[in-house]
């Protein structure tokens, strides 16, 4: 690597059991990099980052990029780095939660569950983000749910969004000043109807007509979530000329629901989703290029080619 003079972008991902080994090789690794012009540098460990990798990680330099994301160990935030990153940083993936074990017993046999939940106050947070002024991308797992719009208030130049949902949580009485063009929520709840508090949490942190990309994948305990009506007619108040792409393929849609997000939004190009039943005739809109319907039956013969001219393409 010493003679790889033109390396830009270094990735390390590390599964084995033995943490103090892998420390070392990322360690030599990371010292001949230092004398790079590295740009980009992802980082994925299951057992952690050791104090002298972390070290030696907060004197780089120049990045535009950074992936860093570990699994069961302790989440490494940007303290005490983030403030020398922020002059270059445009695209940032952070993972800042933890893994969560429970056991649920039953009659006939006990059940372990896994899940990520929150593991850093929202204060550090603001604190690491507000180094970052010039973040254009940001996917972070495990963030707290009040956090978010904070994040984005704070974040001016913040076009893309990957994030979680965690349940009900203290809304902070701020206003994003990012306008949002791509926007990935992951949740899951044992209420199809979604978790609480998600719905109007997603319109808080839209408040411009900037959104091109929505996808949702929320995931139910009780069957496929659904997508409230209330929510579509409220997001089309804002981001009725913008949107074009929607991704709720996790969630299980009715026909009349197809009908009015592609009533709702008239720039729509792509929709996918889950559909029920599609013996009703879907239209609305002779713009879309691509809709993608799983359907628990054979598509009808009225679905395909209706509407104003016709679906250009059914998938």
């Amino acid at each position: 690597m010493k003679l790889c003079t033109n390396i830009q972008s270094f990735s390390w991902s590390d599964e084995s059991p033995d943490a103090s080994h892998n420390d070392e090789v990322l360690l030599t690794f990371l010292k001949i990099l230092q004398n790079l012009n590295l740009r980009q540098l992802t980082i994925r460990t299951y057992l952690g980052l050791g104090e002298e990798v972390w070290k030696k990680l907060q004197e780089f330099r120049g990045l535009t990029k950074v992936s860093l994301r570990v699994m069961e160990g302790p989440p490494r935030v940007l303290q005490g780095w983030s403030e020398h990153l922020g002059p270059t940083l445009t695209h940032l993936e952070l993972g800042v939660g933890v893994i969560t074990s429970s056991i649920s017993h039953h009659r006939s046999h006990s059940q372990l569950t896994m899940q990520r939940t929150a593991g850093v106050p929202a204060s550090i947070l603001i604190s690491v983000f507000s180094h970052l002024k010039n973040l254009r991308a940001l996917r972070l797992k495990g963030a707290p749910t009040s956090a978010i719009a904070e994040i984005l208030h704070i974040l001016p130049c913040l076009e893309t969004l990957d994030t979680e949902f965690f349940g009900c949580a203290v809304m902070p009485h701020v206003e994003p000043v990012a306008r949002l063009r791509e926007l990935t929520v992951r949740t899951s709840s044992i209420d199809v109807q979604g978790p609480q508090q998600l719905w109007a949490w997603l319109h808080r942190l839209l408040p411009f007509p900037s959104l091109e990309s929505f996808t949702l994948h929320a995931f139910s305990y009780q069957g496929e979530a659904t997508l409230p009506r209330h929510f579509m007619l409220e997001m089309a108040r804002q981001q009725k000329t913008t949107l074009k792409h929607v991704n709720v393929s996790t969630a299980l849609l009715t026909p009349e629901d197809v009908k009015c997000l592609c009533t709702y939004f008239p720039a729509l190009e792509t929709l996918s989703c889950a559909i029920g039943s599609c013996n009703e005739a879907v239209s609305g809109s002779s713009r879309s290029n691509r809709i993608m319907l799983r359907t628990d039956r054979p598509l009808s013969a009225e679905t395909i080619g209706i509407g104003r001219g016709g679906w250009p393409q059914l998938a």
